[in-house]
């Protein structure tokens, strides 16, 4: 089957890493074979998106149209649920997308969710046999054999696991009836079994579209649609309590008919529920009959077993009381929760194993039954080792006792045979004579005060010296968390050293006993003591030479290095004088880490050690040449980074690096990982700048892994930012939590970095720009120059949320930050500061020395500093303007990965600038992929986008979105477009009052200030408005279309007289004083009526209607300004419906001028204007519904169509 899928949404952030890059892709093409089942609602399909398997649900469109009137149709029920259920850790799909279907033969999509792909097999299929001779059931394959029952023992473990099945959704649909399934039957259930085919060790639920989307909510339409009858409980059908009927003991209910079904391969009511078993619908005539056949069934299994001339076993009496108490009419008397179910069904497992466990001889059988009075024939046992036994029929109980006391009896033997051991086993740990007179007399003759009594010493002899094996292992594992504390490596070494001692003697002792310590072999217990002997000899004589060579000084200042990491203020200066002290005589000894320690503090440089590169380098040249891995580490930094009169050598970098790693330096780590991450390897290294990504990654997250804090950031910058990896959201939490740690140690970049976070709401943090500028404020104490651009740009740009300042723009800050971080060496500092310059903030303007910036980061391939070299360029800013040089430079910097080059070309594609044809849709790409980065004008573009519908289907939620985003950064155009999102209500609640704050804080946006305008028209401020129209239309600099829709607006105020003279000749001079390419649509459209109506000039109803259908006809993607913004053409409309009534300029025509008023009616364009003596006149909303009204008696009805006028 072939069909096409469009994703309308998606689930949640992972499911839209996925997806989004489909979003925008018209449709996604599948061809599918194999079908994975059918139900009510819909088929499931099985397809492939890459590599990666899903299923596919499509719904039935008569289905579709049978739920219009209800709140919610199945698709949308179905993807409800699943979302909420979130996979419920494995027992149901996870779902990741819902959307449309396309089939080539059909014209009508029908709905559809992209869900989990579940491994296993439905109980209800066919299954290739063990033996590969053809098909087989599902229960053939667990019962062994073809037309073979399950076990009451399997079926116990398939209720268990789906009790625990159902308590997981349970559970995930927040104990609410989300995580009720209501159509559980064999065909919605998979099972996932063992290798011996016969233990079920996991279930899962499919088919989730009968789950009622809250508590108590179904209608009859639906309960007439729920899946098997069979399996239904009675409250579906509105029997017993009908108020349960979407509480979980309806899948209790199911479950209980589910272990009959299993037991007997027969399904419950098949022959008097027969008639609505096939149908899809059931009448909600027929639930009374329904409900009274299943009100008058009882489950009753061992009857059926009896009747089906079957024996009845002690546990399937045992299953048919769980059965008959799940299928209970009544819901209050079943199991009132899953986990309930499932611990029953454990009780009787156990008790069925603990049964299976007692071994007894035949004579005690027969004994035991003789007591309880019961005559039996031992056959034998079975396979399983239960016993075959042959009694007499009603004896069952008898039976059953006659078990419980075997049981009784076998365990009483357990607990006398366990006793009888550990009395052996005392007896045992006896020593003998001559064990006594060697610990008293011979080997120990010194000792013998220590030792008076030589049984005590026998007996306490191990244990004192397994204790004092363990203290002394507890004592040396503190010496090496605790390295800094002298005493405690000495009292380390000296323990070791008794320990070796008493290890010598008790191997003495050992080896002149001749029967051991509870007789266990001689030999074994000396080589374990001579082990520890040597063990601790190695130890005590490890630590001695540390001491003796320097290198447990080197540790020591290590430790006291990380520690002050850790530290703030006076304590860290302290902790590193005492850190530089034990290094120093470390090196003093010319101990290869202490010489590398040295230098790296001569490299980094602190309040003890004063920065020096050359010094740094020469030291670590000299522990390089003792072979430390460490020195190899430091000097690989000092030729990775170089200095000022040392130039970076990445070559060597890169090979002294690489000789570190290989003895797991974690400071080899992180410079090699910065040479892979940076593509500085050498030539011949052959592998791909993807490659070099991923062994970055890999390096960093080793190095994290000891707690190294620069290997730490970077393994979460690369997390971040997608290096080496893909971007999801489990990357993000991890990311945070590097951040987290290496910040604890006052690394400065992490600081920034966690201000990164917080400031894009990344990592689980909701977007927080206070805790983002205390993070920013943190790296730039600490010298962090990113982080001091991060802060400066805050202080540029300024922060806003719903139109209220959180951070207030600071000119003269803005400016010193990015001064500083730009002497700190970070390029966008240096493009902060060049814009500073190019705008004059904080500053004297000077376009020259912004170029002049602007050329040097040209230069090193920064993508932000080609970008703004293209917008000097681009504006002529000291430059000669030239447009196909600033696209050349747009595309230069997003080939660097520069979100604003990005967003920048999306604008020349946009308008078709340069040597760049219009292109709309790819316009669109790049904003998104800009505004992805986090690049505040793209937002603001791809809310335009969306909001428009240009190069994208129109959808005023996605661009309320973003427009909120870029109006939070203080992006002019974006908090333009949150005031036209309030002001007509597109993906948010119309408000005009709070649009009007929003034109009124982006008002130096000059579209923003006309639509401040017009909100002042509404209002009644008819000469404020006229005030902003002028303003605008006398700024010779203003942008696109903004001077021509000022001076629409203008002259419509002159042809109102509202706020400005009434002068008809002068509205018509403004309106034909605009150039022919610089027209919106709403000048068009006011110049049409002037030439119809004669405003200002002679009637000329020819030209009136060129203008009206040139307006209405227009394709705004091919227009070369914005013309849109009067939005729906409503006076247009309106005047074309005069027209065709009244044959003025075209042939009369009453239907296209119902279809013009109906239009004009729905535009929405009712504006509201004040003449000079306050008249409030009609808008043309109005004007439209009174003509429809008065000549052909119609009304628009809600739905947009024409209907006959109500009375």
């Amino acid at each position: 089957m072939d069909f096409r899928f469009k994703v309308d949404k998606v689930n949640d952030r992972e499911s839209e890493n996925y997806f989004n890059s489909y979003k925008h892709v018209p449709y996604l093409s599948f061809s599918s074979e194999t079908s994975l089942g059918q139900g009510g609602f819909g088929k499931t399909w099985k397809i492939s998106i890459g590599k990666n398997d899903f299923a596919i649900k499509i719904f039935k469109a008569p289905l579709m149209a049978a739920y219009e009137d209800e709140p919610q149709v199945p698709y949308e029920n179905e993807f409800q649920v699943l979302k909420t259920l979130g996979g419920a850790e494995g027992h149901s799909p996870k779902v990741f997308a819902c959307g449309k279907v396309y089939f080539p033969e059909e014209m009508d999509p029908l709905p559809a969710i992209i869900m989990e792909y579940m491994s296993g097999m439905p109980l209800q299929t066919r299954v290739e046999s063990q033996n590969g001779s053809g098909n087989s059931s599902c229960l053939d394959l667990l019962a062994g054999g073809n037309g073979l029952l399950l076990g009451s023992e399997q079926v116990l473990n398939i209720v268990q696991q789906a009790a625990l099945a159902s308590d997981a959704c349970f559970q995930k649909g927040v104990n609410s009836s989300l995580g009720v399934h209501r159509d559980l039957s064999p065909d919605n259930i998979i099972v996932e079994v063992d290798k011996d085919h016969r233990t079920v060790r996991k279930v899962s639920f499919i088919d989730w579209g009968s789950s009622p989307k809250e508590k108590g909510f179904i209608t009859p339409a639906c309960a007439a649609r729920f899946g098997k009858v069979l399996f239904s409980s009675p409250e579906i059908f509105f029997g017993g309590n009908s108020s349960n009927r979407t509480d979980i003991t309806v899948d209790i209910y199911s479950i209980g008919l589910l272990a009959f079904w299993l037991r007997t391969r027969e399904y419950p009511l098949a022959t008097e529920l027969k008639q609505w078993c096939e149908v899809p619908c059931i009448n909600t005539s027929d639930f009374s009959k329904i409900d009274e056949i299943k009100r008058d069934y009882k489950v009753d299994l061992v009857r059926w077993i009896k009747q089906s001339g079957g024996k009845v076993t002690w546990w399937d009496k045992k299953l048919s009381a769980l059965i008959a108490e799940c299928t209970q009419y009544e819901p209050k008397e079943r199991p009132q929760t899953p986990s309930e179910l499932a611990r029953r069904a454990d009780v009787v497992q156990k008790l069925i194993d603990d049964i299976y466990k007692v071994s007894s001889s035949d004579d005690e059988i027969r004994s035991v039954a003789d007591e309880v009075g019961l005559e039996v024939k031992i056959v034998g046992r079975r396979a399983d080792d239960s016993w075959n036994l042959k009694y007499a029929e009603g004896m069952e109980d008898k039976l059953e006792e006659v078990y419980n006391k075997l049981a009784a009896k076998t365990y009483n033997k357990l607990v006398a045979k366990t006793k009888e051991v550990s009395v052996a086993n005392a007896s045992r740990v006896t020593p003998s004579s001559t064990t006594s007179r060697a610990l008293g007399g011979k080997m120990l003759p010194k000792l013998g005060p220590m030792f008076h009594g030589v049984k005590r010493l026998r007996r306490l002899g191990p244990s004192l010296y397994g204790l004092l094996v363990l203290a002394t292992l507890a004592v040396t594992l503190a010496d090496r968390i605790t390295i800094t504390n002298q005493l405690m490596h000495i009292v380390s070494i000296s323990l070791c050293v008794f320990v070796a001692c008493l290890s010598i003697v008790f191997h003495t002792i050992i080896t002149n006993s001749k029967d051991g310590w509870g007789r266990v072999k001689s030999r074994v217990i000396g080589i374990m003591l001579i082990t520890v002997c040597i063990s601790s000899v190695a130890y005590g004589s490890l630590g001695i030479v540390e001491i003796a060579n320097g290198q447990w000084h080197a540790q020591v200042g290590d430790a006291f290095v990380q520690s002050a990491g850790y530290l703030e203020g006076d304590e860290k200066k302290d902790m590193m004088s005492r850190a530089c002290d034990y290094i120093q005589q470390s090196a003093d000894k010319e101990n290869g880490d202490g010489l590398a320690l040295l230098a790296e503090r001569y490299y980094l440089g602190d309040a003890a050690i004063e920065h020096n590169t050359s010094k740094a380098i020469d030291v670590a040249k000299r522990s390089r040449d003792k072979g430390s891995a460490c020195g190899k580490a430091v000097l690989a930094r000092c030729y990775f980074f170089g200095d000022s009169g040392i130039q970076p050598n990445y070559d060597l970098a890169f090979s002294l690096a690489k000789e570190s790693v290989e003895e797991n330096d974690k400071r080899g780590m992180y410079v090699l990982g910065r040479c892979y991450y940076g593509n500085h390897v050498p030539s011949d290294a052959g592998s791909s700048e993807e490659d070099n990504k991923k062994k970055a990654l890999d390096l960093f997250t080793r190095g994290a892994e000891q707690s190294y804090a620069p290997t730490e950031c970077y393994a979460g910058i690369c997390l971040y930012d997608g290096v080496g990896t893909e971007k999801s959201n489990e990357h993000d939490r991890q990311a945070f939590r590097y951040f987290q740690q290496a910040s604890a140690q006052h690394h400065r970049n992490a600081m920034a970095r966690m201000g990164d976070c917080y400031y894009y709401g990344r990592g689980d943090n909701a977007v927080d720009y206070n805790e983002a500028k205390k993070w920013y404020e943190k790296a730039y104490d600490y010298g962090d120059a990113y982080g001091t651009y991060r802060l400066a740009l805050l202080y540029y740009q300024g922060i806003s949320l719903n139109g209220d300042s959180v951070i207030t723009k600071d000119p003269n800050k803005a400016f010193e930050l990015s001064k500083i971080s730009a002497e700190w060496g970070n390029n966008s500092g240096k493009a902060l500061l060049g814009k500073c310059y190019l705008y004059g903030i904080g500053c004297q303007k000077n376009e020259d020395e912004a170029v002049k910036i602007f050329n040097d980061l040209d230069k090193v391939d920064f993508g932000y500093g080609e970008a703004l070299l293209g917008d000097c360029y681009y504006y002529g800013w000291g430059k000669n303007k030239n447009t196909y040089e600033a696209v050349r430079l747009y595309e230069e910097a997003t080939g660097h990965n520069d979100p604003y080059g990005e967003a920048r070309l999306g604008f020349c594609l946009f308008y078709g600038i340069g040597n760049l044809g219009k292109n709309r849709e790819d316009a669109f790409s790049h904003f998104l992929a800009a505004a992805d980065a986090g690049q505040s004008w793209a937002y603001a573009w791809v809310a335009y986008c969306y909001h428009y519908g240009y190069g994208i289907g129109q959808d005023y939620d996605h661009a309320y979105r973003y427009a909120q985003r870029a109006g939070d950064e203080n992006d002019t155009m974006g908090q333009r477009m949150m005031g036209i999102c309030h002001y007509y209500g597109h993906g948010v609640e119309q408000d005009k009052k709070t649009a009007y704050k929003w034109f009124e804080t982006a008002s130096t946006d000059d579209f923003a200030k006309v639509w401040l305008g017009r909100c002042r028209l509404d209002m009644g401020s008819s000469k404020a408005a006229v005030e902003c129209f002028t303003q605008v239309k006398d700024d010779k600099s203003g942008g696109y279309g903004a001077r021509s829709e000022a001076t629409a607006w203008l002259s419509y105020c002159r042809l109102h007289g509202s706020g400005i003279e009434f002068d008809h000749v002068v509205a018509f001079n403004l309106l034909n004083g605009i150039s022919e390419d610089e027209h919106t649509s709403f000048s068009l459209e006011l110049l049409g009526e002037c030439y119809y109506w004669g405003y200002g000039t002679q009637v000329d109803e020819s030209t009136a209607i060129d203008l009206f259908n040139r307006v209405i006809q227009t394709d705004d993607s091919d227009d070369k300004y914005e013309l849109k913004y009067t939005e729906n053409h409503g006076c247009a409309y309106c005047w074309l419906g005069y027209a065709y009534h009244d044959a003025c300029g075209v042939a009369k025509n009453d239907s296209l001028a119902k279809e013009m008023l109906r239009r004009a009616v729905l535009s929405g364009d009712d504006f509201f204007v004040w003449s000079e003596d306050d008249r409030e006149e009609e808008g043309y909303v109005t004007i439209a519904k009174k003509r429809l009204a008065e000549w052909y008696g119609l009304e628009v009805s809600t739905d947009g169509s024409l209907q006959s006028k109500s009375k």
